[in-house]
């Protein structure tokens, strides 16, 4: 009897009750609410982000070249964010494309690297930091 009230409290109470928490954890369950709420909190941290960059640009501490490239960092997050946010299909074919568009960049960079390996044209290591610098990038697109 107390075996047959364990296997069913393991195999019926038990998932039932993590099952919730994984579902939210996985964003399985994530509508197109959430979905657009999240993109607009994204949109307003790049924002805050390119403000802030405007603001200390205008001490002679950051020069205009290290500027221009956070900045151009930020503003690609805050077309992908408003990308996001946005209902339109024309907006989500543009994004869509513009993901398409990097996958293939990542992918004729590693095509170079094989073929730098391939020649033997740089260190090993260096080689091996930039395509680890590429995976990540890889996996933020994705992510």
């Amino acid at each position: 009897m107390v075996v047959a009230y364990g296997a069913v409290l393991l195999t019926l109470v038990v998932p039932s009750v993590t099952l919730a928490p994984l579902v939210r954890r996985l964003g399985i369950g994530e509508g197109e609410d959430q979905r657009r709420e999240e993109a607009e909190v994204r949109a307003r941290l790049a924002r805050a982000a390119l403000d802030r960059v405007d603001e200390l640009t205008t001490d002679e501490d950051h020069p205009g070249r290290a500027a221009g490239i956070v900045r151009a960092r930020y503003e690609a997050r805050l077309e992908r964010a408003e990308a996001d946010s946005d209902d339109h299909a024309e907006s989500s074919g543009e994004a869509h494309a513009a993901e398409e568009l990097a996958v293939e960049a990542v992918e004729a960079q590693r095509d170079l690297l094989r073929e730098l390996r391939r020649q033997r044209a740089a260190p090993a290591a260096t080689l091996r930091e930039l395509e680890g610098e590429l995976d990540l990038e890889e996996s933020r697109m994705r992510g």
